[in-house]
C-alpha cells in the first residue's frame, strides 16, 4: 500500500507553517533523534504542558459550537497522570487565560500538530527500554490520540474557515503556543 500523501497546505494552514517555521524546527531539533531515553520523554512531556494548560484555560463556553471538539481538558490530566508516573509532580500554575477565538485556534493548531506526531512518537515510546523496575513509560497522553485518524484532516477544515480577518490573531495565538513549549523546554536545558 502507497503511503498516504497530505494535499499541500493552503490559505490560514500555510500562512501558520510558514510563520511558525523557525519556532517548529528549533523544537523539532531540540528532539532531533527522536524519542530514545526516558529524559527524552519526560522533557517531552514537560514541554506540552504549558501549552495544553493554556489551550486548557482559555477556552470560553460562549465560543462557536463547532470549536468545542478542539478543547480537550483531559489532556492536562493526561500529562499529569504521565509525569506522576515518571516521578514529576509539576506545580499546578494556572496560565494568564486570555485568548481571542483565532487566538485559540492559533495554540490548538501547535498542539493538533503534536498530537499528528504522536503517531510517530508511540514508536520512539514503545523502543524505549524499560525502567530499573521493568515498568514502561506511561503513555496515557499519546495513547488518547491514537484512535482517531480523521482529526488532523476535520482541524484543517476547520483553519480553512478562518476568514482572513482573523488570520493576525491565529498568527499570534500559534506563535504564542510555541513559546510556551520553547520556553519549557529552555528550563529543560534543551533549547539555547
Amino acid at each position: 500500500m502507497a503511503p498516504r500523501t497530505e494535499p499541500a497546505p493552503t490559505g490560514t494552514l500555510a500562512a501558520l507553517r510558514a510563520a511558525t517555521r523557525p519556532a517548529h524546527e528549533a523544537i523539532d531539533g531540540a528532539f532531533a533523534g527522536g524519542l530514545r531515553t526516558r529524559d527524552d520523554y519526560h522533557r517531552y512531556l514537560r514541554a506540552l504542558l504549558p501549552l495544553a494548560r493554556w489551550l486548557d484555560a482559555s477556552w470560553r463556553r460562549e465560543w462557536p459550537p463547532h470549536l468545542a471538539c478542539w478543547h480537550d481538558p483531559g489532556r492536562v490530566a493526561c500529562l499529569h497522570a504521565d509525569l506522576a508516573a515518571l516521578g514529576d509532580a509539576p506545580v499546578a500554575t494556572t496560565p494568564v487565560a486570555s485568548a481571542s477565538v483565532a487566538e485559540w485556534m492559533g495554540g490548538c493548531y501547535v498542539i493538533e500538530g503534536s498530537v499528528l506526531g504522536a503517531r510517530l512518537l508511540v514508536r520512539d515510546v514503545a523502543a524505549i527500554p524499560r525502567g530499573p523496575g521493568g515498568d514502561a513509560l506511561p503513555r496515557t497522553f499519546l495513547d488518547r490520540h491514537l484512535g482517531d485518524r480523521g482529526r488532523w484532516p476535520r482541524f484543517r477544515a476547520t483553519l480553512g474557515a478562518i476568514g482572513p480577518g482573523d488570520l493576525p490573531d491565529t498568527l499570534r495565538g500559534a506563535r504564542h503556543g510555541f513559546a510556551l513549549v520553547a520556553a519549557a523546554l529552555a528550563r529543560e536545558g534543551r533549547l539555547a
